[in-house]
C-alpha cells in the first residue's frame, strides 16, 4: 500500500483522466466528486455536484472525454448528468437527461456519450462537442451499462428487466439490433478486442452470454456463478469474470469461450481490472477488505494487498502504474503500487567442480553460486577451465536451457559439464602437436626393426668378409654341332 486517501462519504465510481493525471471520485453520500493528482496522490478539489453521483457505486457512473477533457458524472436521483472541466476541475454544464440516470460511457468515433436512464428505459446521448443533448434512443427495460464495439461502430446497452442487448449505430444513433440473451437480471457488459465479442454478465442467470460483434447474434452462454464485473484481457484473449457468491474469478476463454481458470479470490470480488502495463489484474474483494492481484500469464493470485472497508471499484493510473481502490464504508481511496513479481532462485553447477564458469544475464557464477530473480529468459553460456571443454550446458528443476537462452519459470539450475581435452595446436613430443610425435617415433622404431631383420636374413649363413663367387659364363656353341 502506497496511501490511504480521504475522500467524501461512501465512494464508489473512480476514474482516471490520462490527460490531466488526475483520478475522479464519485461520492454518493456527500454528493461530491474528489479529485485526486496521480503525481501527488492528494486530493486537490473537491466539486460539489447534483445528489448522489454515481448510484452508490456504478462501475460506468463516470466516463471522460478524451477529446473534450471533460468528466461526465450521471445523478440517480437528480436524472441529469453534469460535465466537469479536466482543465479547471469546475463544472461547466448541467443536462437533463431520463430518469435516472446510471451509467455513462464515451465512444470516441464520433465523440458521443452515452447515458443509461433505467427508469425511462432511454439511452440519452450527448454531443461532445457542445455538451447537449442531440437524441434519445429506445431500448429495452431499465438500460443499466454499455460498453463500446470500436470495430463495428456499435454501442450494447445492456437492458436489466427485459433481459436484452441493444445494439446502437454510433454512426446514427438508432437501434440496429435487440439481441435476447435470456437467463435473469443481466448487469456489466465487456468487449473483447481479439476475437470482436461482447461478453454480458447475467447475473441470476449464472451465465456470461457471449455476442457476436459480427453479426449481433448470441453464440454462447458460458455457465459462471453469479457473475459480476467483467473485464478483457487482450494480450492473453481471456475474459475475467468476478463470481462474488463462489469467492473466485473465472478467466473465459475468448478462443472458445469456455471457462479455462477458477481462481479463488478474497470474500466477494466485484470485478477485475486489468493493468495492461503489468498483465495484472486486481480484484477489490468486498467481503475481506483486500484486493487480490491476479497474473494473466498463469491465471493464479500472485499476491493479496490491504485496502479499506468494503473495497468495491477500482482504476488504473496508466501515467504511475498505481492502482485506486474506493473504499465505499471507509470513506477513503487506498493507493496500490504494481507489486514485486515472485523471485525464484537459480543454482548453478560444474563439473568437475572446480573446473570452469557459468556466465547467466551477464554476471558469472562458479559451482554452488545461486541468485534469485523473476520468471522470464535470460542469456547463458559457459567457460571452461584450462584443459577442458565444454560437453554440454543443461537446466534443471524449472529452469530450461536452449542454446545461449535460459528460460525460469520456478526454482531450478543450469549445469555446465566440461570434458578433459588437449588443447589445439599444443606442442608435445618431437615438438609435434598431442602425442604425434610419439606415435612418429614408434613408427620409425617399427620400420628400423623390420629392415634389419630382412637385411640380417638376407645375410644369414655367409661369413663375414667373404666375396661371393661369380657365376661362370655360358658355354658358346660349336659350329655344325
Amino acid at each position: 500500500m502506497i496511501a490511504q486517501i480521504p475522500v467524501g462519504v461512501e465512494p464508489g465510481g473512480i476514474d482516471f483522466d490520462s490527460a490531466n493525471g488526475d483520478l475522479y471520485v464519485l461520492n454518493y453520500g456527500s454528493s461530491n466528486v474528489s479529485v485526486i493528482s496521480g503525481s501527488s496522490n492528494t486530493v486537490i478539489a473537491t466539486v460539489a455536484v447534483g445528489a448522489n453521483p454515481g448510484n452508490g457505486g456504478s462501475t460506468q457512473a463516470d466516463s471522460v472525454d478524451s477529446a473534450n477533457g471533460d468528466i461526465y458524472i450521471s445523478h440517480f436521483a437528480g436524472g441529469t448528468v453534469e460535465a466537469i472541466s479536466g482543465a479547471t476541475n469546475t463544472i461547466v454544464t448541467n443536462l437533463s437527461v431520463g430518469g435516472r440516470p446510471q451509467a455513462t460511457t464515451y465512444d470516441a468515433a464520433n465523440g458521443d456519450v452515452y447515458v443509461e436512464n433505467v427508469n425511462s428505459g432511454t439511452v440519452s446521448v450527448i454531443a461532445g462537442s457542445n455538451n447537449t443533448v442531440i437524441t434519445n434512443i429506445s431500448t429495452g427495460c431499465q438500460p443499466s451499462s454499455s460498453i463500446v464495439d470500436p470495430a463495428n461502430g456499435e454501442i450494447y446497452v445492456v437492458n436489466h428487466c427485459s433481459e436484452t442487448v441493444s445494439a446502437i449505430s454510433g454512426s446514427t444513433n438508432t437501434v440496429n439490433a435487440t439481441i435476447s440473451i435470456g437467463g435473469n437480471q443481466p448487469t456489466y457488459d465487456a468487449y473483447d478486442p481479439t476475437n470482436g465479442d461482447i461478453y454480458v454478465a447475467n447475473a441470476l442467470g449464472n451465465a456470461v452470454n457471449v455476442i457476436a460483434g459480427s453479426n449481433d447474434t448470441l453464440i454462447a452462454s458460458v455457465p459462471v456463478t453469479y457473475p459480476q464485473g467483467l473485464t478483457a484481457d487482450p494480450a492473453n484473449g481471456d475474459v475475467y469474470v468476478a463470481s462474488a457468491t463462489t469467492n473466485a474469478v473465472a478467466a473465459i476463454s475468448g478462443a472458445t469461450n469456455t471457462v479455462v481458470a477458477t481462481i479463488a479470490v478474497g470474500a466477494e470480488p466485484s470485478e477485475a481490472v486489468l493493468d495492461n502495463a503489468t498483465g495484472d489484474l486486481f480484484v477489490p474483494n468486498e467481503g475481506s477488505n483486500n484486493v487480490s492481484i491476479i497474473s494473466a500469464t498463469t491465471n493464479t493470485v500472485v499476491g493479496t494487498l490491504s485496502a479499506g472497508s468494503d473495497p468495491s471499484y477500482a482504476t488504473v493510473d496508466t501515467t504511475n502504474g498505481d492502482v485506486y481502490v474506493a473504499n465505499g464504508a471507509s470513506n477513503n481511496v487506498t493507493v496500490l503500487g504494481t507489486p514485486a513479481p515472485p523471485q525464484y532462485e537459480v543454482t548453478f553447477s560444474t563439473d568437475p567442480a572446480s573446473c570452469g564458469s557459468i556466465s547467466f544475464n551477464e554476471s558469472t557464477y562458479t559451482n554452488g553460486g545461486s541468485v534469485e530473480l523473476p520468471a522470464g529468459t535470460y542469456s547463458v553460456s559457459a567457460q571452461a577451465c584450462s584443459g577442458y571443454s565444454l560437453q554440454n550446458l543443461t537446466g534443471t528443476g524449472s529452469v530450461s536451457v536452449e542454446g545461449s537462452t535460459a528460460t525460469v519459470s520456478g526454482a531450478g539450475g543450469v549445469r555446465a559439464t566440461f570434458t578433459a581435452q588437449t588443447a589445439s595446436g599444443s606442442k608435445g613430443f618431437l615438438g609435434l602437436p598431442g602425442n604425434d610425435g610419439y606415435y612418429l617415433l614408434g613408427a620409425v622404431l617399427a620400420i628400423v626393426v623390420i629392415v634389419v631383420v630382412v637385411v640380417a636374413r638376407t645375410r644369414k649363413g655367409k661369413p663375414s668378409g667373404e666375396a661371393a663367387t661369380p657365376a661362370s659364363p655360358p658355354t658358346p656353341s660349336q659350329p655344325g654341332s
